[in-house]
């Protein structure tokens, strides 16, 4: 068992792990570079360049995953420090995935405005686009999902998650849309099993791709985040039951 699966395959299905600030310095280095261009003026401070860009008239273009998503340069930086390396070292199975099928890894960023929850996605399991053919991977392997805050409301996470949820199944509608299915599922009958995942700026949340979880909004503040999903060989038994 891989180090990124002993942290998701427990009775919680995640983990909080500690990100060097180093690297949270090299991401919102990579992310500067891709919002620059679109500022209204020059020379800003990156805190003072997300708020410009949140006010600004380029902000839709922000929202799209294409737009959002690392290039393969800014990959190869991310790959290649420390934190990732070990895990590397650690299992040679390893790699992340590429689901939007870019021909190299995807690592992607999220920018949110305060108080607008159509910035965020909706409660989901991973598990269940990978279902609906949003990318594949090779047979005996598995996913475990990355999800890192940069700048949060203290008071209010970006994320919400559902420990235990990774060991029940939900039923989801599918809808196609965009030139996908997508899954439609009803966050209501489930609102007690989510909780604000108990992570801040300077530490990740590793957890479960079959784990519940769902953007939240800062009434106030904006957030930004990044997110990838790792790949490696299977060597868990299956830990799913029925819910009731």
């Amino acid at each position: 068992m891989s180090k990124l699966t002993s942290y998701v395959d427990t009775s919680n299905g995640f983990a909080i792990v500690a990100v060097p600030d180093s690297l949270l310095r090299l991401t919102e280095e990579i992310i500067r570079d891709k919002l620059t261009p679109l500022a209204s003026r020059s020379g800003l401070e990156f805190d003072a360049l997300l708020a410009d860009i949140i006010r600004g008239k380029h902000f839709d273009a922000v929202k799209g995953k294409e737009f959002r998503m690392f290039d393969a340069q800014a990959v190869d930086r991310w790959m290649y420090h420390d934190f990732c390396q070990d895990f590397f070292k650690e299992d040679p199975s390893l790699y992340i995935s590429d689901e939007e099928k870019l021909g190299y890894p995807n690592i992607y960023w999220r920018l949110v405005r305060g108080g607008l929850a159509s910035d965020v996605g909706p409660v989901h399991a991973d598990h269940w686009f990978w279902d609906l053919g949003h990318g594949s991977i090779p047979p005996g392997h598995r996913r475990v999902k990355t999800w890192i805050p940069l700048r949060q409301d203290p008071q209010h996470v970006g994320l919400s998650i559902g420990p235990g949820t990774h060991r029940m199944d939900f039923h989801y509608e599918k809808v196609f849309k965009d030139g996908k299915y997508k899954p439609v599922f009803e966050r209501g009958p489930v609102n007690h099993l989510l909780i604000p995942a108990p992570v801040r700026v300077g530490q990740a949340v590793v957890f479960h791709d079959r784990l519940l979880h769902g953007g939240e909004v800062s009434p106030v503040q904006l957030r930004l985040s990044m997110e990838l999903t790792w790949v490696m060989r299977d060597t868990a038994e299956s830990n799913v039951i029925p819910s009731s």
